[in-house]
């Protein structure tokens, strides 16, 4: 073989060997076998994947929020506790003064021509010796426009305490603020002092010391924290609540009773009871008269007269006030700065009599017009209905897209007749 010939086979043998090295993929693997130090555990049995047609297909629920405790929230989220102050119910009591015996007002009398003392003691309802006696009177001397003063009448009276004013007194005994300034000779901005004497007007209700309760926080007592809520969902939207109710606003009403005019009507005829040794001539006297007319109004002949006879004197002039409806005789006593007692001793009335409109109330001797009775009270306002505000309907969610519902099983698919 010659030398060239050489040359090319090695050539060849060489780039065969390169090529087998190139394309093998595995590694070298020695003929003899060869034992590790540590051999690796064998691989865990993969579990086998179910099959789409096998596992049943659920309709999932709808979202939900996943509450979370509290202690999870961020501490921006969570509630902070708030502090609230502890408050306690306090009962104040006010206008506690006592009530005690009072002297009342002392009645009067304006002597006027043709009176006699004892006509004056049974209007005013006492005795002639106690008429004589209260006003330093002897015998039957008195004369026109002289001013007798009768029996004291009997009153109950408030002792006023500290911090009182006129309009609480008038609350707790169920009587208006002018009726006891009036009753006092007070006027509405007068001051009371503590320990005053207020005579209280007649009707009077005592209700008992006035109870007010306020609440009242409790100091240096440990405010008890607000426990902390967890978050709640967004409310729905509902229809809005009713509006509340306005306090009803006040007016000051002022009303006026016995406001019935006077007139003047024909008074009571005087009376004298004929004692043993009177004559005529002295009772005509007595009842300023004169003997003719005496006889005439007692169809008296001659002078024959007997001791306990009862003789007629001159009719008199009188006032009279004529009611209203609804008028009393404790309003009108008041009005004429009388008593009750004179006004039916006056006009023959019993304690229960009714006063009707019209009716003609003779006022005693002595009496003094004040004018009708001024009372004043708080009315509430009446404020016209509004109507109710049209609440939008509520706006409802829709329920959400239900997920569809795959068969069990894959179904073969099978062309339309269309297709």
């Amino acid at each position: 073989m010659t030398l060239s010939l050489q040359r090319t086979v090695l050539a060849l043998l060489a780039t065969s060997a390169l090529s087998a090295c190139a394309t093998q993929t595995e590694p070298l693997r020695p003929n003899f076998p060869i034992q590790r130090e540590d051999p690796a555990p064998p691989p865990p049995a993969a579990e086998p994947t179910p099959r789409v047609e096998d596992a049943p297909i659920a309709q999932a629920p709808p979202a939900a929020v996943e509450a979370r405790p509290l202690d999870t929230l961020p501490p921006a989220q969570a509630a902070r506790p708030r502090a609230e102050p502890t408050y306690r119910s306090v009962t104040t009591r006010s206008v506690t003064g006592r009530v005690v015996d009072a002297d009342g007002r002392a009645t009067t009398y304006e002597v006027q021509k043709g009176d006699s003392l004892i006509a004056i003691a049974r209007k005013l309802d006492t005795t002639v010796a106690q008429l004589r006696e209260d006003n330093g009177i002897e015998g039957s001397n008195i004369r026109p426009g002289q001013r007798l003063k009768g029996p004291t009448t009997s009153a109950k009276a408030y002792i006023v305490g500290s911090g009182d004013t006129l309009y609480a007194i008038a609350r707790r005994f169920g009587v208006t603020a002018t009726a006891l300034a009036e009753e006092n000779d007070l006027s509405l901005d007068s001051t009371i002092r503590t320990g005053q004497r207020l005579r209280l007007p007649e009707g009077f209700r005592d209700r008992g010391p006035i109870e007010t309760t306020t609440r009242v926080a409790v100091e240096g007592a440990e405010a008890q924290p607000t426990p902390a809520l967890r978050p709640a969902p967004p409310p729905e939207r509902t229809a809005a609540p009713p509006p509340a109710a306005a306090e009803p606003a006040f007016r000051t009403v002022t009303t006026r009773s016995v406001t019935g005019r006077v007139v003047e009507v024909e008074g009571k005829p005087v009376t004298y009871e004929v004692r043993r040794g009177d004559n005529l001539t002295e009772i005509a006297r007595k009842l300023d008269t004169t003997v003719e007319q005496l006889r005439k109004d007692n169809n008296i002949k001659g002078s024959n007269i007997q001791p306990g006879q009862n003789l007629k004197g001159p009719r008199s002039t009188a006032r009279a006030y004529v009611a209203d409806a609804g008028d009393t005789l404790d309003q009108i006593a008041r009005r004429f700065s009388v008593t009750a007692a004179a006004l039916r001793s006056e006009n023959g009335l019993s304690r229960n009599a009714t006063i009707r409109a019209g009716q003609r109330i003779r006022l005693p001797d002595g009496y003094r017009d004040r004018g009708p009775i001024t009372s004043t009270s708080r009315v509430p306002v009446e404020r016209p209905s509004t109507p109710a505000a049209e609440t939008p309907p509520p706006v409802r969610t829709p329920p959400p897209e239900a997920a569809p519902v795959l068969p069990s099983r894959p179904q073969p698919y099978t062309p339309g007749d269309g297709v």
